[in-house]
């Protein structure tokens, strides 16, 4: 029998929306039967009480049972394992955490009760041993209400490591875990079905949700690579962190997002917006398109902070360098390397120190300590708005010559904050260009330990060099 063309489009249209031939439906929440040994378990929204937002699965062999991903809570970690006993009553052999976040792994001791051995990333078992009690420090302190249903939760880490690759037989089912590097976290696991043909994507994907580029670890560069990868491995359904069922065509959706706002934030750098500004000019329905639709929106805010600080050295490309401990990080910075400005930071407990440089062309030849007063006087620190009392002048070295310095004590502007620390400010010309470079520190009040975290930058500060493009570019 012949169709015509427009009934070929109607027939291609319904077998896009039900997923294929096999018609799943991918508009579908709770629990998902994706082929007769695998299921989705999709959120059916993004509130609190759904997990905000994020998704788990599960894989049934004929020995037993691979869940993916253990959700917010135990009480939803319940959930799911009541949806598996709807399909079958064999033991619970591997949970396989995708990633560290709370969303995902703070069900664990449920399927540690059933008896599965809870495999990840060593980078994924060190960061929810780092940063669950963060996590729920902040819900202490932003939301207390939520704080009550979660201080209680019992932290599970995983049992196994994985390295690049795993593969786990279920018994006449073979479950494939691989990594492709760090992409949404430091150890973003994907897990895979049947050749690759159904893929639990983690937080490497998502659909109708704001992707989650805040992660300190993220990676975007790995991340889109990722993402080719998922392209490259065929698949028929995926199943995202959070949002619907996937088809393949949502991976470039996915990876369409990320470029997009990574070039928003790159310009906002190069032109020296405020941060404050550029977290207000950017739309959720700015970035691309549908994307004003999407769950979550209150995570754009943080992707853009995040992005403002991981694209500024990349954007900017400074032509000077210092000799810094492995345990700093960019902070922030804007402008170009004709003008503008840079930080980077370190926090150790209670201790927070930071280097700041700004630079702008200049004529003159020479430094004269009125003009370090001068710019202790009028400096705006790009990381916090501080204001700094001068109490006095040094030298301090760079590159072995003495330089001029000034010193003091800094403050917040702000009533509501009482956050004090030390500083010390030098200046040098080179190149035509003035760069200023400011020393920061405060831990607590504790005078000794803030003299001690000066010493160590003004020694940093020591090994200041401006460089070549070449050389930037390079290094």
């Amino acid at each position: 029998m012949k169709i015509g063309a427009a009934a070929a489009a109607v027939l291609l249209t319904v077998i896009v929306i039900c997923g294929c031939e096999r018609g799943v439906d991918i508009e579908q929440t709770g629990l998902v039967k994706l082929d007769e040994k695998t299921y989705a378990y999709i959120a059916e929204g993004p509130s609190f009480e759904n997990g905000l937002g994020a998704n788990a699965g599960f894989v049934v062999g004929e020995e037993g049972v691979l869940v993916v991903d253990s959700r917010y809570t135990p009480e939803l970690a319940g959930e799911l394992l009541r949806s598996i006993r709807t399909v079958t009553d064999l033991p619970v052999k591997y949970l396989v955490n995708t990633h560290y976040h709370p969303v995902n792994v703070w069900g664990n001791s449920v399927f540690r009760k059933e008896g599965a051995v809870i495999i990840s990333r060593p980078e994924t078992k060190r960061d929810i041993k780092r940063y669950s009690h963060m996590y729920k420090n902040y819900y202490k302190k932003k939301n207390p209400e939520k704080y009550k249903e979660l201080q209680d939760i019992e932290i599970v880490p995983p049992d196994s490591m994985m390295g690049k690759r795993l593969s786990l037989d279920l018994g006449g089912t073979e479950v494939t875990l691989d990594y492709f590097g760090p992409a949404h976290t430091e150890g973003d696991c994907i897990v895979s079905v049947g050749e690759g043909k159904i893929i639990f994507t983690g937080g490497v994907l998502s659909k109708g949700y704001h992707p989650n580029l805040a992660d300190p670890n993220a990676d975007y560069d790995n991340w889109q690579a990722v993402l080719e990868k998922l392209k490259e491995m065929d698949p028929v359904y995926l199943v995202p962190g959070a949002g619907k069922v996937c088809l393949k065509e949502d991976i470039e959706t996915e990876s369409e997002y990320i470029t997009s706002l990574r070039d928003m934030c790159r310009e906002k750098i190069r032109k020296g917006v405020p941060v404050e500004e550029a977290v207000s000019s950017i739309t959720a329905e700015g970035v691309i398109q549908g994307s004003g639709d999407y769950h979550q929106e209150n995570i754009l805010s943080f992707n853009i902070r995040s992005l403002l600080r991981k694209e500024a050295f990349s954007t900017i490309n400074p032509d000077f360098k210092f000799v810094l401990p492995s345990d700093f990080r960019v902070g922030g910075g804007a402008g170009n390397r004709k003008i503008g400005r840079i930080y980077w930071m370190r926090r150790t407990g209670n201790k927070y120190e930071e280097i700041e440089v700004q630079w702008q062309p200049t004529a003159r030849e020479q430094i004269i300590m009125p003009d370090i007063y001068d710019r202790a006087g009028n400096f705006e620190c790009t990381a916090q708005q501080r204001e700094l009392k001068i109490k006095g002048e040094k030298e301090i070295l760079i590159k072995g010559s003495p330089v001029k310095a000034a010193y003091g004590a800094w403050f917040h502007k702000t009533k509501t904050v009482s956050l004090r620390g030390m500083w010390t400010l030098t200046a040098v010309i080179e190149k035509n260009k003035l760069y200023t470079i400011l020393c920061a520190a405060t831990a607590g009040g504790k005078q000794e330990i803030e003299k001690e975290s000066i010493r160590d930058l003004e020694e940093i500060v020591s090994t200041f060099e401006t460089i070549s493009e070449e050389r930037a570019s390079r290094d």
